[in-house]
């Protein structure tokens, strides 16, 4: 989550002028692990709340029904590159 990254906490910061960042809930899981999607409450500036995408691949893939690859992986990895784009 973001509050365990400071990286994120004072990117969150610079880019919305807040003073404070909190993680309100989790709204969703990525798929197979790769991170989530928040929603991150605001102090101090111009919106309440900000939601996150938070995209984090996992160091070891392990899909429960077994449906991992390296194929699979770099798929992933260039869709979230894509979107960032």
């Amino acid at each position: 989550m973001t509050q365990s990254n400071p990286n994120i906490t004072d990117w969150i910061l610079d880019t919305t002028s807040a003073r404070q960042v909190d993680h309100l809930e989790t709204i969703q899981s990525l798929w197979s692990g790769y991170g989530e999607i928040e929603r991150i409450s605001l102090a101090g500036g111009p919106s309440e709340s900000v939601i996150l995408k938070h995209i984090r691949p996992p160091t070891a893939v392990d899909h429960p029904r077994g449906w991992h690859s390296d194929r699979g992986h770099q798929r992933k990895l260039r869709s979230y590159d894509v979107e960032h784009y």
